[in-house]
């Protein structure tokens, strides 16, 4: 994968099939790797449940469908384990069963 830093004057450009590398802004080329892990429809469960483990990443997204029924003690149960993952970053999308955070 190849990434773009503002630490020098080379930029990228995407749309060149010949990958050129210019020196008409800050930016340079890296090669660090970026790990998406991406979960959906827990529904009130845990990987401390056993019923599924959340593998090492660097973003961590939950796309929906994070309880039951939408209670309250629900979203926290789920909440708190997502909050103790030690991906640097936490993306959750409600879903349909957590009516009130549209409230």
């Amino acid at each position: 994968m190849v990434g773009i830093s503002a630490s020098t004057k080379t930029y990228v450009n995407a749309f060149d099939d010949k990958k050129k590398i210019s020196t008409r802004t800050n930016l340079t080329m890296s090669t660090t790797k970026v790990r998406f892990v991406l979960v959906s429809d827990t529904h009130s469960t845990s990987p401390e449940d056993g019923l599924f483990k959340v593998p090492d990443g660097d973003v961590f997204i939950h796309a929906g469908d994070l309880t039951n029924r939408g209670t309250f003690a629900e979203l926290k149960k789920t909440l708190g384990w997502i909050e103790r993952l030690p991906h640097e970053v936490k993306i959750v999308i409600a879903g349909k069963c957590v009516v009130f955070w549209y409230i």
